[in-house]
């Protein structure tokens, strides 16, 4: 009998251990901060928040069952040139004039029915086209923007002087102060509501630059494909309250293996696919939010970076920078509008890009076992 116990302790010890070396494991993608890391090793704790997460249970993802449920968010918002605008995301060439929300748009309605045909259920997080928020911005901003404020501020999301400044603000100061994180937030309720197995957000990448629509956007020779997993939390973002929750839920469970695991597939096949090289620490010495604000995972294209949606999506997510539009060879491919897909008409590259995506994707799940 004492034997007996003595074997279950020692069980029970290892098990503990072992969660406890993955809690260790994922602080080295969770924190920004070098020298914080260092004092965690040694098993100092600054913050209630790193010490909660590094002594919670680890958990590990636990399919519940079939259809194998997949979220794809298409970023940005804009439905017309104007909205473009706007919001900054777009590219004037000489050739023409495209922009990135059409793109992300077009790549998610190509992509659902290829993973639907091989079983999957399938959710895109805005309609054909239009925000989060089931209407383009510029009808939210005529129809709803009044009724949408009221409600923030009955409920204490904004203050009366907050609100009698959005009220009677432009559409791009509104865009900016308000409306960017409030579709934010939708899309990542009904993300978390649709309780998938994989999100995929889905962006198409551009140099910093000053974009104007007088001028032509700068084109380079350099190309490359990047994603986005939870983590890289700064100091001042572990304290905050807003995000301790998510940190903790990161810290104890295998959401941030699992991002990893998933991007460097898909990032994988854009490399093989699109010819767009896996974005590496010192490939670009302009992206200063990679050395800033990113951990390199140690895998090629994959950082560690916390964004609003890497942190609020409950389910292994891949952030996807899939090409750089402002590449020369990539201008030339995404003028074309070649290709229609609902309401858009867009370059066919964009189907190789599902392609790619695609490909990763099944990847990801033959080698979790969920699919052969």
């Amino acid at each position: 009998m004492k034997s007996r116990i003595t074997c279950l302790f020692m069980i029970l010890f290892l098990a503990a251990s072992a969660a406890a070396q993955d809690n260790m494991q994922n602080f080295n993608y969770l924190l920004k901060d070098t020298a914080l890391l260092n004092q965690v090793k040694k098993g100092n704790y600054p913050y209630a928040a790193i010490e909660i997460g590094a002594k919670a249970p680890y958990s590990t993802i636990q399919r519940t069952g079939y259809p194998i449920k997949i979220a794809i968010d298409p970023g940005h918002v804009a439905s017309t040139k104007k909205e473009a605008i706007m919001e900054e995301r777009y590219i004037n060439s000489e050739d023409g004039f495209f922009f990135e929300s059409e793109l992300t748009m077009a790549t998610a309605l190509l992509l659902k029915p290829k993973l639907e045909a091989r079983g999957f259920e399938v959710m895109i997080t805005r309609p054909d086209n239009m925000t989060a928020l089931g209407q383009t911005y510029t009808q939210w901003y005529k129809k709803s923007r009044k009724q949408a404020l009221c409600e923030d501020l009955e409920r204490g999301a904004i203050t009366r002087e907050q609100y009698e400044e959005l009220i009677t603000a432009k559409p791009k100061a509104l865009f900016e102060r308000y409306f960017r994180d409030k579709d934010f937030i939708a899309r990542s309720h009904k993300i978390n509501a649709f309780d998938p197995d994989i999100t995929l957000v889905i962006h198409y990448n551009a140099s910093e630059f000053k974009n104007s629509p007088k001028t032509y956007t700068p084109s380079v020779d350099h190309n490359y494909s990047v994603a986005f997993v939870p983590g890289g939390f700064t100091n001042n973002e572990i304290l905050a309250q807003s995000q301790t929750e998510d940190f903790i839920r990161l810290a104890s469970t295998d959401l941030v293996p699992r991002s990893i695991m998933l991007s460097a597939f898909i990032i994988e096949e854009l490399n093989n696919k699109l010819n767009a090289p896996s974005l590496l620490p010192d490939t670009d010495p302009d992206l200063w939010y990679l050395k800033k604000y990113s951990v390199y995972t140690q895998k090629p294209g994959v950082f560690s970076r916390n964004l609003y949606m890497t942190r609020a999506i409950k389910s292994p997510i891949c952030y996807a920078e899939c090409l750089l539009q402002n590449n020369r060879n990539e201008v030339q491919a995404l003028v074309k509008r070649d290709l229609k897909v609902g309401s858009l008409k867009v370059s066919s590259r964009t189907e190789q890009v599902a392609d790619a995506c695609y490909a990763g994707i099944i990847k990801y799940f033959i080698q979790t076992g969920a699919i052969r």
